[in-house]
């Protein structure tokens, strides 16, 4: 597979991740308090920063286990 077909599949992966976790916050947000601010920018911060982590590393695992399969010459390995 290409670096960018890999990069790719990366990239998509890793915003599902995000996406759940966005969503997920939203859910717990909703079912804590639908109208405090305080508790929205709280859980708003924590969900951001677990998605960015969480998509940079399962977007990186999908990379870099799609780039092992190759060697450094671009052939694909048995």
């Amino acid at each position: 597979m290409t670096k960018a077909g890999s990069a790719f599949l990366g990239i998509l992966g890793g915003g599902g991740v995000f996406l759940v976790l966005l969503g997920l916050g939203w859910i717990l947000y909703q079912r804590l308090s639908g109208d405090s601010l305080p508790l929205l920018l709280l859980i708003g911060v924590t969900s951001v920063g677990a998605g960015l982590y969480g998509s940079w590393l399962l977007g990186w695992l999908i990379y870099s286990g799609l780039r092992a399969s190759e060697d450094e010459s671009g052939r694909q390995l048995p």
